[in-house]
């Protein structure tokens, strides 16, 4: 009987890696970094039969490569009669393990022991994969990807797309044990790492970037399961005007950190490795043992300088802080941004912010935001409440006073547009009011995304004073919350729908700012139809009360929508107005009406005596205290 090639394809997986090094504290500090990599495991070739023979046996597998980033030799390698380097059909390094007679019914034990230093820096790697069914875009992909695509240079589109990635694919373990295509995970919206990276490939192939997975091992350092070791992993390189870029999609991270060790340039995630033998009545067993990588040496330096601002530095408990992050780097990066207040005896922070992780990308430097809300702190109390902001291995720290609030002396009041076309500019319209006789100069701040505004306000006496802020809304169509923060503690939230196309348009808003509880409140709404005639349905909420009025407007041609409202109860009554038409979602606008109650002179003098009175318990309580 003549002898057969047997071979055994195995797809990749790179179990839990066991790690003998120092603890580090965040990964993308690691600038430089030496490893140490064991890979082993032992082959077992049982007979079927009492003729069984077996010579040739060769074992193929992946190792650490060597390019512009990292260096990588081999130091030993023990059990096989003998071994060579080759380069597979993509241009990487691969190890072949060779027994010229390997014993039957024996383990074949394997050890490989290899050296490699990494430095973070660009790889200089290029590759030309043809589209694989895994990365494949499919229609959804692609439309999304010239969404995100926002007409800004080419690196800021690759890290655009990553963030994008980071803040909307779910990290889902249950993903692990299959390779998934780029429109699966793109309809489902979860994934590991793999799933990320497929994705990644395929949004960048999908508006002409030349890009490829990247698989490997990472330092997890608490970024995922596997706590303070290394696992494996997998992120994407593309290549931008001669240049190789890193960019781990999973994390957020560009370019990645000196523990990103690589062992593969792919297509997709779908790889092999594999043995073979000149046998007859042969069966193959192979045990792949859990790769062990080792510390060896390294070298911390964050990638970015942080410096951070509250404002205001001291805060009245109950309301709103603002936290200016002012970033330097040196290129274009992505990070993961992370801020973490201090606490109190019951472990709760003392200040909740809006987002404590946000994925940001930027070029050289720029500035990013939270708002967040400060506990109420009980009467003669005053915390100092440390805040904490980390990111791209970078650290800095500041402190807010938290003390008891008295009462509330001003006001803000916000209306805006809140449905617009991609990069229309549009205007916020910001009226501070003032209860107290008192003069107060502050500053307004209204963000949306990385569009900032500020500017300084005067509020004197009784009076209200009107700030205007001009932004332009996002290039990408999605729900965007536009954030409006006074100095004095006040912060208001709208949002801001970003579409795709447009019909009908409000071009007009009439409503009363300040409506007595006896009086009805006369509202309208002019509408402009600027495609094909047709009905819109102008819809307006004004605190709890709802009302509603369908317009037939021709085409080129305007209408109003006329409505009344009378409120029994004091207060901000938000306005929410809405066009609809049959295409769905047109335009919006939100801002507020004022309900008040007269007030008799007897009632206003309790009011000034009541403040009086607990303006002097207050002075007596801060000298005995």
């Amino acid at each position: 009987m003549k002898h057969l090639i047997i071979s055994l394809l195995m797809t990749l997986i790179i179990t839990s890696v066991m790690v003998s090094a120092e603890a580090i504290s965040d990964p993308e500090r690691i600038s430089y970094a030496a490893i140490e990599a064991v890979q082993s495991g032992y082959i077992t070739l049982n007979p079927n039969s009492g003729s069984a023979t077996a010579e040739d046996l060769k074992l193929t597998l992946y190792i650490p490569q060597t390019d512009m980033r990292q260096t990588s030799e081999i130091i030993d390698v023990i059990g096989p009669d003998d071994y060579y380097i080759k380069e597979d059909e993509y241009g990487n390094d691969q190890i072949v393990l060779t027994w010229a007679r390997p014993s039957i019914g024996s383990r074949l034990e394997y050890i490989i022991e290899s050296s490699t230093v990494i430095r973070s820096k660009s790889s200089n790697a290029v590759r030309n994969f043809d589209v694989t069914p895994l990365v494949e875009p499919s229609p959804g992909i692609i439309e999304t990807s010239y969404d995100i695509n926002s007409g800004k240079n080419d690196v800021i589109n690759m890290l655009r797309l990553a963030t994008w990635i980071n803040e909307n694919v779910k990290y889902d373990l249950s993903c692990e044990d299959e390779a998934f295509s780029a429109t699966w995970v793109f309809d489902e919206m979860r994934g590991t790492c793999d799933e990320f990276a497929n994705l990644m490939v395929s949004m960048l192939s999908s508006i002409d970037y030349n890009s490829w997975y990247v698989a490997g091992y990472a330092f997890l350092g608490g970024r995922q399961e596997g706590g303070d070791e290394f696992g494996s992993h997998a992120w994407t390189e593309v290549r931008i005007d001669g240049k190789t870029y890193s960019v781990d999609p999973t994390w957020s991270e560009s370019p990645v950190d000196a523990t990103h060790i690589t062992f593969a340039r792919l297509p997709d995630s779908n790889f092999t490795e594999h043995s073979e033998v000149k046998s007859r009545d042969i069966n193959i067993e192979w045990n792949k043992l859990e790769t062990r990588l080792s510390l060896v040496d390294y070298t911390e330096e964050p990638r970015l300088e942080l410096d951070i601002e509250a404002v205001p530095s001291e805060s009245l408990g109950g309301d709103y802080v603002l936290l200016k992050a002012d970033v330097t780097g040196s290129g274009c990066m992505a990070t993961n941004m992370r801020i973490a207040s201090c606490i109190d005896e019951k472990s709760n922070d003392l200040i909740i912010f809006n987002n404590t992780d946000m994925a940001v990308f930027f070029c050289d430097s720029d500035a990013f935001y939270w708002i967040g809300k400060t506990a109420e702190i009980n009467r003669g109390m005053k915390y100092m409440c440390p805040v904490t902001v980390a990111g791209g291995g970078g650290i800095a720290k500041n402190s807010v006073s938290i003390e008891s609030k008295t009462t509330d002396l001003y006001d803000i009041l916000v209306s805006t547009d809140n449905a617009l076309l991609p990069g229309e500019n549009f205007e916020v319209v910001i009226t501070a009011q003032n209860s107290d006789f008192s003069e107060r100069l502050f500053s307004i701040i209204s963000i949306i995304g990385n569009s900032v505004e500020e500017s300084n306000i005067l509020v004197d006496g009784m009076e209200s004073s009107v700030v205007r802020h001009t932004h332009t809304a996002p290039e990408t169509p999605g729900t965007y919350d536009i954030m409006i923060f006074s100095s004095t503690g006040d912060m208001r939230k709208k949002v801001l729908e970003v579409l795709n196309s447009q019909q009908f348009t409000i071009t007009g808003i009439e409503y009363p700012k300040n409506l007595e509880l006896t009086n009805a409140g006369n509202y309208t709404i002019e509408v402009l139809n600027g495609g094909e005639a047709g009905s819109v349905n102008v819809s307006i909420k004004v605190g709890d009360k709802n009302d509603e009025e369908t317009l037939f407007i021709d085409a080129g041609e305007s209408g109003s929508a006329h409505f009344e409202m009378q409120f029994s109860s004091e207060g901000r009554k938000n306005i929410i107005v809405s066009l609809i038409s049959d295409d769905g979602y047109e335009d919006g606008w939100t801002g507020n009406t004022i309900a008040y109650r007269s007030v008799t002179l007897k009632e206003s003098v309790s009011s000034e005596l009541e403040k009086f009175i607990l303006m002097i318990i207050d002075f007596f309580r801060s000298i005995f205290s």
